[in-house]
């Protein structure tokens, strides 16, 4: 994931750049033989959860916005950006997030400064929203910087995932009304025909899928539950299984017939979830109704 570095002094690049890099020195191996050896396998698996990240450093407001709009450009954002708030001769660190927060409304912000020269209610009035900007004062301790980026960037990658799965879901509630759209005319037509034209075959296949559905609707506590509530409400009493099977047994192809015709005969009625208007091939389902 991607860090941005906004401070105008090269020493504090430095900084960063120790921080990120961890605590290391030339006798790092004896160390980490001596760690693995304490913790065993804590220590690889701490290190192999780590996130990588990839670093890129500015000393000026201006270069900083430049360098989010091309890794937007370049569908390759910042997750978190630490930026200085005295950066003199350029624009200061406020009026930097300010900006780059119009550009990018995900990235999450670090203000790091030494100064009072703005409170926090301030930058967050411009750069906010208030749960993705945040403070570090100098001087920084190495720790802190490491875990507030880990932090955040994991927060920006749950944010991303979160997005992802909204937008797929809404293309699939999409295409479930478009499909509903072009299942009522199909249904509808279907209707007409039976009035006329059913065949033993269809009924039989219609039979063996309606018990079915009555038999693995007794499977779930729920769905029983449910069933039986609805048997009290409508019939007044509890229906045993094997009566509703020799009822769906008993169906004939006239009573199939009849039933289609009642519903053609009777006024039709629509019912939609939400606003009809904006029912996906209202004006045809409608037309086919009327038809």
């Amino acid at each position: 994931m991607r860090i941005l570095i906004v401070d105008d002094e090269p020493p504090m690049h430095d900084s960063y750049r120790r921080s990120f890099a961890g605590p290391r020195s030339s006798d790092g191996s004896a160390l980490d033989a001596m760690a693995a050896e304490l913790f065993g396998d804590d220590l690889d698996n701490s290190v192999a959860d780590a996130p990588a990240f990839a670093l890129t450093y500015c000393e000026q407001g201006l270069e900083a916005i430049a360098a989010v709009e091309q890794a937007l450009a370049d569908a390759d954002p910042f997750a978190v950006a630490f930026i200085d708030v005295r950066m003199p001769p350029g624009i200061d660190g406020r009026e930097t997030a300010k900006r780059i927060r119009a550009l990018d409304p995900d990235v999450n912000i670090v203000i790091v400064t030494g100064f009072s020269d703005f409170s926090p209610v301030e930058i967050s009035k411009v750069a906010g929203p208030a749960d993705k900007i945040f403070y570090i004062a100098k001087p920084f301790e190495v720790a802190e910087i490491l875990q507030t980026a880990t932090a955040l960037a994991q927060r920006w990658r749950n944010d991303c995932d979160l997005a992802t799965a909204r937008n797929l879901l809404a293309a699939q509630v999409v295409q479930l009304e478009e499909q509903a759209a072009e299942l009522v005319p199909v249904a509808l037509e279907e209707l007409k025909r039976v009035q006329h034209d059913v065949t033993a075959d269809e009924l039989n296949r219609a039979k063996a899928q309606l018990r079915a559905s009555v038999l693995m609707s007794l499977e779930s506590t729920g769905s029983r539950c449910e069933q039986l509530a609805r048997q009290l409400q409508v019939h007044g009493r509890i229906i045993d299984p094997e009566e509703t099977k020799r009822k769906i047994a008993a169906v004939t192809i006239d009573e199939v017939q009849h039933a289609a015709m009642m519903i053609f005969r009777s006024r039709p009625t629509l019912a939609a979830l939400g606003p009809a208007g904006k029912v996906p091939g209202l004006p045809s389902i409608v037309e086919k109704l009327a038809a």
